[in-house]
Formats: C-alpha cells, sequence, structure tokens
C-alpha cells in the first residue's frame, strides 16, 4: 500500500545512474544496513551492540512503512556494472522522510 490515494509507481529515475525501486517485500534486503552499528545509531538512536536488529525487526519496521498508508516504501539503487543494486532506502513521507545508505562506499556522496 502506497500513501492512501496515490498510486505507487514501481521506478522512480533520479538520473541515469540512481533511482527508487518500489519495496518487493524482500526486508532480508535491508537487514545488513540495519545491522550496521552506524546505520542503527543514526537510525534510532541507539549504540548498545546488543539491540542490533534482527530479521524480525527490519520486517516489522518494513511492514509498518508499507502498510500504513502514510508512505510509501522504496529501495535505493545506483548502477554498477550494467545492473541496478540496492544501497538503501526511504520511507516516501510527508514530513521527515526516514532514508537510510546502508552501503557505506556510497555515504558522505550527497544521495541522501
Amino acid at each position: 500500500m502506497a500513501i492512501s490515494g496515490i498510486e505507487q509507481p514501481q521506478i522512480i529515475n533520479i538520473d541515469d545512474k540512481l533511482r527508487l525501486r518500489a519495496y518487493d517485500g524482500n526486508y532480508m534486503t535491508g537487514l545488513p544496513w540495519y545491522q550496521d552499528e552506524v546505520v542503527f545509531y543514526n537510525s534510532e538512536g541507539i549504540t548498545d551492540q546488543s539491540k542490533i536488529p534482527d530479521a524480525e525487526w527490519v520486517k516489522r519496521m518494513y511492514t509498518y512503512f508499507e502498510t500504513s498508508g502514510k508512505s510509501e516504501l522504496y529501495f535505493i539503487e545506483v548502477l554498477e556494472g550494467g545492473s541496478f543494486v540496492p544501497i538503501g532506502d526511504i520511507a516516501l513521507q510527508e514530513e521527515n522522510p526516514p532514508i537510510v545508505i546502508g552501503e557505506p562506499c556510497y555515504r558522505g556522496m550527497g544521495i541522501a
């Protein structure tokens, strides 16, 4: 489900090397990102390593964004070697859209 009353496009092209692809239900794509201590701290403000999320946590978070009717959940993808690969996620919403650049080599490049 996208934002209530708005049809969610499957792909939003940002430019020829960067795009957003609608969440496809594969929450495991995001698991390594949220298990990264930098991402988890910036996302949740938690530094306690014992609270690093598991797959069920990521699944619940993505399910909330996907079904709330208040946001559109996308994977952020970059073109690498002729194929688009996911590097993070974003929940497009009216205010303060949460965004994660999960792949460290793409952080600090102005993508977010």
